[in-house]
């Protein structure tokens, strides 16, 4: 770790090596690899660190003005990955990922959305909130131990934001300037992300489809694995497979990054949920079960990968972009720009899941990437046209009325497939239940968004049994009856029960 004692007095770049982490004596930095342009010159010029030649050369500016806000923290030293790790050392490297989460846990973490080459402005648009690794450095430490140091502009749309806020206002602390290389202030990563939420303005380039999840994801309970999914569909790496590693703690899983390709994201998912599924398991004898855990409420609205169905289509991958991904029609939109655009009702609230028969049983994935499980209810539909896809679903359809949902109107998804239930009779009745009627395709119940029952339409594929998730469709509740009355909905004689299926592919 760098002696921030050191800079600050002697003008030196001191490294400690330690045996064991100085808890809450050390702040750690959240920072793009390839940040926002820096000028032409320094005060103090800049290095560079051996086996990391492709990130911003580091400002020894922007490293006083760091420990600064150190000194002010009341904190001794400071981590950063670009000097703690050995970068030209493959097994130093995939030994400190898997200590990552537990230094930043431990610190309290200085965010510098624009890198390590000056300080960003707040109207600086930023990849901060694209990146794979600062979701596990935001999310790690408490709460209240997560800031963001910027260049202060008290002209700009963000500070005049915070200065109308006085619960906010309060909070921000500008550096003196005789302190540092450019007026310069600092405030909490919760307020930076509040007004992002509540507000058009869009500081270091954060928009509301980041802010919803990640502020969801900073809250303990009900919910906050789902977010963590969400927010890191958002972003990408140079090397696919870290938006694994960058997330498995939250699952209290831990992969060994020896064992996989630096490509190999398909590979490093599907060994996460099956560890997950394998903790269930343990922990459903304790009653600890919890269904948030599960991939399949966070990612239904968002396009499917075609590699592993029950996932969003994965990001693709550079070491200082945007989260792109590839949509059914060969063009690249941002992953951010669709949630906004087209989901983002969809981040501000959790699906309730009930889509398992039994609680104590979270299925299984096996090593081709289908997840097997015993589905609470599964609807039969025969397929009848197709419309073009619908950008505000369901908003934007005409789903209303005391029922939630008439059974003589036809059943539209979310890609424009119109389609009706088979079931004649309710499944219940039939003489011989557990023979399944013939379908196109099938409604898998997912659980409940806000005032909707939510279902995934899965088609079949190759071999017997195995499904592909397609696309997805949802009901409108009635609103006299309680969330869990199932059996009181208009949908609920058209659905089988308790069936076991298999959905993954199709590639």
């Amino acid at each position: 770790m760098l002696s921030c004692l050191s800079l600050e007095h002697k003008g030196c770049l001191d490294i400690y090596e330690f045996e064991q982490l100085p808890a809450g004596e050390y702040c750690a930095l959240s920072y793009v690899w390839r940040g926002v342009p820096v000028p032409n010159y320094t005060d103090e010029g800049t290095f560079t660190v051996r086996g990391a030649e492709d990130g911003d050369p580091i400002s020894i500016d922007v490293l006083r003005d760091i420990v600064w806000v150190a000194g002010e923290e009341v904190k001794e030293y400071l981590w950063m990955d670009r000097i703690g790790i050995i970068q030209s050392d493959r097994n130093d490297k995939a030994w400190q990922i898997m200590q990552m989460f537990n230094i930043y846990k431990e610190s309290t973490c200085i965010i510098l959305p624009g890198g390590v080459g000056r300080l960003a402005f707040s109207d600086d648009d930023t990849t901060w909130m694209d990146r794979a690794w600062t979701l596990q450095e935001a999310l790690a430490p408490n709460r209240d131990d997560v800031i963001v140091l910027y260049s202060h502009n008290p002209s700009l749309e963000f500070e005049k934001c915070i200065a109308e806020l006085s619960f906010i206002f309060a909070r921000q602390k500008p550096i003196r300037p005789e302190r540092t290389s450019i007026p310069a202030a600092y405030i909490t990563f919760d307020d930076v992300l509040t007004v992002t939420k509540y507000s058009l303005k869009k500081p270091f380039g954060f928009n509301q489809a980041h802010a919803h999840p990640l502020l969801n994801a900073r809250i303990s309970g009900d919910g906050q694995l789902q977010a963590v999914w969400q927010c890191a569909l958002t972003r990408t790496s140079s090397r696919p497979v870290d938006m694994i590693f960058s997330v498995m703690h939250f699952f209290d899983v831990l992969l060994d990054p020896k064992e996989f390709d630096d490509d190999d994201r398909l590979g490093a998912t599907i060994e996460l949920v099956q560890r997950i599924s394998a903790k269930s398991k343990e922990k459903k004898a304790t009653g600890t079960l919890k269904d948030s855990d599960f991939w399949l409420c966070a990612f239904y609205f968002m396009e499917t990968s075609r590699q592993i169905s029950t996932f969003a289509e994965f990001p693709e991958t550079s070491v200082d972009g945007r989260a792109f991904i590839r949509m059914p029609n060969g063009s690249k939109k941002l992953v951010s720009d669709i949630m906004v655009e087209r989901y983002s009702q969809y981040t501000r609230a959790r699906v309730i899941p009930y889509f398992l028969a039994e609680k104590s049983d979270p299925g299984i994935m096996d090593d081709s990437g289908y997840y097997t499980f015993t589905a609470r209810y599964i609807m039969p539909l025969a397929y009848v046209k197709r419309h073009p896809p619908f950008a505000n679903y369901p908003w934007g359809l005409d789903q209303t009325g005391e029922a939630g949902w008439n059974p003589s109107q036809p059943i539209i998804t979310a890609d424009g497939t119109e389609c009706r239930p088979t079931l004649t009779i309710p499944y219940s009745l039939m003489d011989t239940p557990a023979q399944l009627p013939h379908a196109d395709g099938w409604g898998v119940y997912l659980g409940e968004h806000v005032s909707f029952d939510v279902f995934l339409l899965v088609g079949k594929h190759g071999q017997q049994g195995r499904f592909h998730k397609v696309a997805y469709f949802s009901f409108s509740r009635s609103m006299e009856l309680s969330d869990r009355s199932h059996d009181r909905q208009a949908w609920f004689p058209y659905v089988c029960h308790k069936v076991k299926v298999c959905i993954g592919g199709p590639e």
